[in-house]
């Protein structure tokens, strides 16, 4: 492609003692067809050998700049990658992951033909240790401009909870003062995006699985058990559902929100019933979040549930003393 014709577009990645897997992910992103690109790679405060394998790429390419910042975690490279950018779009890459060649090429094609458009690209899930393909996830609607109205349906394929499928507009991140909130460990991406669809006309999906996401059996991703992580899902139904409303969403969307939101409540009531103690204080604490509106919202879809009957009928009398109790019984 010419660089003169095509925006230039910034490839950031976030580095926190990431000096086993950075290098084919960088090299997977120095081989990008699309040849108008800078890569930033932020050192996120790393101690081993990161920071030493930034400085080669950065002497070996001229355009790749290394970023030294103090350890503050992936929510707050992020931020200053956007505030570092010098194109006028950003993507996204973990520096555990891969992009395929035309990763970059084919974001950018769908934003020049859809200008003010959310461009998104399928992923692929493999396994770290072997490779293997664990799962696609794609979109029907291929390359179809779609209203912000069916961001749903986006979220139930499993393609909207990630920042690095897409790519984004600088200015208007910038703009809009749309930036990865800090104060949370999990679900930042979610909101970032559906924060960022506010700034967009629609969004639209190249479903070939581009980004290929590394899956590690030594992830952290859905086993909290401690009580921040029920902070994080309140916050992260609030998004949802503001989002459906802002957007006028019809019901079997809420249902489809409903049914997501109350996944993660069961799925977090069992580790958090699991690896505690039925204390006084553990039962009122369970008892807060059940009158919570975020949790009333969802208990709504209790009954399209796929967790067992026994657990339904169970959460159904809201007694966190017999919650604690079920699941003591089923270690």
């Amino acid at each position: 492609m010419n660089k003169n014709a095509n925006p230039l577009v910034t490839v950031a990645m976030p580095l926190y003692n990431s000096g086993n897997t950075m290098m084919k992910s960088i090299q997977s992103i120095v081989n990008q067809d699309y040849d108008n690109i800078e890569i930033l790679l932020i050192n996120d405060g790393s101690t081993d050998n990161t920071g030493m394998m930034c400085k080669s790429f950065s002497n070996e390419f001229s355009f790749i700049r290394t970023i030294e910042i103090e350890h503050g975690g992936v929510s707050e490279a992020r931020n200053y990658a956007i505030n570092s950018a010098n194109g006028d779009y950003i993507a996204f890459v973990d520096s555990d992951d891969l992009v395929a060649t035309n990763y970059i090429s084919s974001l950018m094609n769908l934003a020049i033909n859809n200008l003010s458009s959310f461009p998104i690209c399928g992923i692929e899930l493999r396994d770290a240790k072997d490779n293997s393909v664990i799962e696609q996830r794609t979109y029907p609607n291929d390359k179809k401009l779609r209203p912000n109205s069916e961001f749903v349906e986006l979220y139930k394929a499993g393609l909207l909870s990630s920042a690095c499928n897409k790519v984004y507009r600088v200015q208007s991140l910038k703009a809009g003062l749309v930036k990865f909130n800090t104060e949370i460990s999990t679900g930042e991406d979610l909101l970032f995006n559906l924060r960022y669809l506010r700034e967009c006309r629609g969004f639209i999906v190249d479903s070939k699985p581009l980004y290929i996401y590394n899956v590690s059996s030594s992830g952290t991703l859905h086993t909290k058990h401690d009580k921040s992580r029920f902070s994080e899902i309140k916050t992260m139904a609030s998004a949802l559902i503001a989002s459906a409303e802002h957007f006028k969403c019809g019901k079997a969307a809420m249902n489809v929100i409903a049914l997501k939101i109350l996944d993660e409540y069961m799925h977090s009531f069992r580790l958090f019933c699991l690896s505690n103690y039925d204390t006084m204080g553990n039962r009122k604490f369970l008892s807060d979040i059940m009158k919570t509106d975020e949790f009333k919202f969802a208990f709504k879809a209790l009954g399209n549930s796929n967790e067992s009957a026994a657990y339904k009928n169970v959460l159904r009398l809201k007694n966190p003393h017999l919650l604690m109790k079920y699941f003591s019984r089923n270690k």
